[in-house]
């Protein structure tokens, strides 16, 4: 079950997974995107993957989401929680509304899906994964954005958390956290030739990450190859954080 899955990195996540021979379930609140994701999923694996549209911020859909995923292709052995979005305001300015929609979109969510994924895999004592997606934001400061950063690097404690909660029942739990992407959520931040370029000198590989590398790296850790990898959040931003 991929969150988040109508476009940039949760499309790509869920592409992967599907050429690696995953059966896959898109979750977000766009229908249109889900459509366009799972008829290119189609193209590229010869079936169509299964399209819940659901808000993931909302407790009650989540619950029926993961209902409708156990009866039409059996309950999920790895949960993607990708929704998210973006919020670039200076502290002082951001509002209460702002501040509680950014929670629920990116913490909530994941809250609620973790939830009811181990509700189901641990009653049922069944292995599994769970992958979120963090940013590089939860790992170092970046003026403009105390709100995004601050969900992100609640996304990584609970990762720890649920990793020590759930390891004897055989349920790793991991995060990646991207740095620097181009992605539909990120233009306003790469608006310009001279705010690229000038991001580009800070990164020292170069170059931005692409969606495929994300979802390269979370195919890696769902697989039997990462069995003792757990609580663990992995930056994937070609050296940013680490200036």
């Amino acid at each position: 079950m991929v969150t988040g899955a109508g476009r940039g990195i949760g499309q790509a996540i869920a592409t992967a997974l599907a050429r690696a021979g995953a059966r896959v379930a898109l979750a977000s609140r766009t229908t249109e995107e889900l459509d366009h994701t799972a008829h290119s999923i189609e193209q590229a694996v010869g079936h169509m993957p299964l399209v819940v549209p659901t808000d993931v911020g909302d407790a009650a859909q989540v619950e029926a989401l993961f209902d409708t995923v156990g009866s039409e292709i059996g309950d999920p052995s790895v949960l993607v929680n990708c929704a998210g979005q973006l919020l670039q305001r200076p502290l002082v300015d951001t509002t209460d509304a702002e501040w509680s929609e950014i929670l629920t979109t990116n913490l909530t969510s994941a809250f609620y899906c973790c939830r009811a994924f181990g509700r189901s895999s641990l009653a049922a004592g069944r292995k599994g994964c769970v992958v979120t997606v963090s940013s590089v934001f939860g790992q170092v400061g970046v003026a403009s954005f105390a709100a995004y950063s601050a969900t992100k690097a609640a996304l990584d404690g609970l990762t720890r958390a649920l990793a020590v909660e759930w390891a004897r029942s055989g349920v790793r739990v991991n995060s990646v956290a991207p740095g620097h992407l181009h992605t539909a959520m990120t233009e306003t931040l790469l608006a310009t030739e001279a705010t690229t370029r000038h991001l580009l000198g800070r990164i020292p590989a170069g170059r931005l990450v692409t969606p495929a590398e994300v979802a390269d790296l979370v195919v890696y850790l769902v697989s039997p190859s990462a069995e003792m990898i757990t609580g663990q959040t992995i930056v994937l931003d070609g050296g940013y954080a680490i200036r």
